[in-house]
């Protein structure tokens, strides 16, 4: 069974886990202060792009309070406009409610990744809903209760993980007429 990492040290632990892993096993190149938009707003920040796998990630501490993880698709031009978040896996420092998730298998000790589908579509007030509607990936439970699994963090699928993801959740939004 997976339990829910809610510990701030382990879940500190694991986010710089997290980025190694991905920084490690694919070519990145970096576009520095980079304009990535939100719904209600952009923020500026380092971007990395994954050349073998196709996606652009960027990472920062919002308020103190959680790991903000965000990930696209879209090439990142030099000077270009706004890229486009097409899904966030964020880490709350206590284990709090955001859509990332850090678990262990209490019997192994392996980590994983989930989400629990919260998303944000354009004009839609329910993507978690929608989300769960539509999503053709795998599941796990955590804390008896059913969340996405994007996978395994020590696993030397886990890039490849994160990317295919990234595409399920586009493709939902995609045909949610985002």
């Amino acid at each position: 069974m997976y339990i829910k990492i809610t510990d701030k040290k382990e879940i500190e632990k694991y986010q710089k886990i997290f980025l190694n892993i991905l920084h490690n096993n694919d070519k990145t190149e970096t576009f520095k202060n980079h304009k990535v938009g939100f719904q209600g707003g952009s923020r500026k920040c380092d971007v990395f792009w994954f050349t073998k796998l196709k996606y652009w990630y960027a990472f920062r501490i919002i308020k103190n309070r959680r790991y903000w993880n965000v990930f696209g698709l879209e090439y990142p031009k030099e000077n270009d406009n706004s890229l486009s978040i097409i899904v966030e896996i964020n880490f709350s420092f206590c284990g709090g409610n955001t859509g990332g998730i850090l678990a262990k298998d209490d019997k192994t000790g392996k980590i994983i990744i989930a989400h629990n589908g919260k998303i944000t579509i354009t004009g839609i007030p329910n993507g978690k809903e929608i989300f769960w509607e539509h999503y053709n990936g795998k599941r796990v439970n955590i804390n008896n209760k059913e969340k996405a699994l994007i996978g395994e963090l020590n696993s030397s699928n886990f890039p490849t993980n994160v990317r295919d993801f990234i595409i399920e959740v586009g493709r939902i939004k995609n045909a949610k007429g985002m």
